[in-house]
């Protein structure tokens, strides 16, 4: 049975955010985590000179919530947790982003985050050019593409997460379980502190999803 530094066990994987709801005790330390990077550590420094914990930072700041351990590389989980108990295996995919203090307000209202779930186009299209899609069907112009495009990238970025199998261990993670948590604060300013949202999703996108092309450059589900 493992412990982390608050003294609570992961045995049974009662994990704030990811396997339970999150009470005011866990809200608190994850305050305190956070309030760490404020005296001069932390990655991002504003031009006032004042610092706050940058995304690996928060990668740590989770890890160290829900006991697990940051893999530091890239991979498409952040950070794992493992069972001592029945050895189950659960991924988080940590997802950081500032925001503006209206478009963090309309996080309220609007119900949609930014997740970038990767940067790399190639990754993405492999899949795509090898069910003859190619780049001049991302078009709004080119009918009957968007539902096409739209179901291979929800099908590929979950065969990324389902696939995974951590280094070292041939045990894949329990993907039921597992979760992006995606961390959304406040742009730096000179007059007011810094707000932090924290939203939970599980990696399963819903079913049905239409999809129709908003731009030339987006593709909306």
């Amino acid at each position: 049975m493992t412990h982390d530094i608050f003294g609570r066990n992961n045995a049974k994987m009662f994990l704030p955010f990811v396997t339970k709801r999150p009470d005011e005790s866990d809200l608190q330390r994850l305050r305190l985590l956070i309030s760490v990077f404020q005296d001069g550590s932390g990655e991002e420094r504003d031009p006032w000179g004042r610092t706050r914990a940058g995304w690996k930072q928060l990668e740590r700041i989770v890890a160290e919530l829900i006991g697990g351990h940051s893999l530091e590389q890239k991979a498409v989980y952040d950070i794992i947790v493992t069972s001592e108990v029945d050895a189950s295996i659960i991924g988080v995919s940590v997802k950081s982003k500032s925001l503006s203090q209206n478009k963090f307000e309309e996080l309220k209202s609007t119900g949609r985050v930014h997740m970038e779930l990767t940067n790399s186009l190639s990754k993405l299209w492999a899949p795509l050019k090898s069910r003859g899609i190619i780049e001049a069907n991302f078009n709004p112009k080119a009918v009957g593409f968007a539902q096409m495009i739209g179901e291979s990238l929800i099908d590929t970025v979950e065969s990324w997460f389902i696939n995974f199998i951590q280094p070292g261990q041939a045990v894949r993670v329990d993907i039921e379980r597992s979760r992006f948590l995606v961390v959304s604060y406040t742009t730096a300013n000179r007059s007011k502190e810094t707000l932090y949202q924290v939203h939970s999703f599980g990696l399963r996108f819903p079913k049905n999803i239409r999809w129709v092309f908003h731009s030339e450059k987006c593709l909306r589900g």
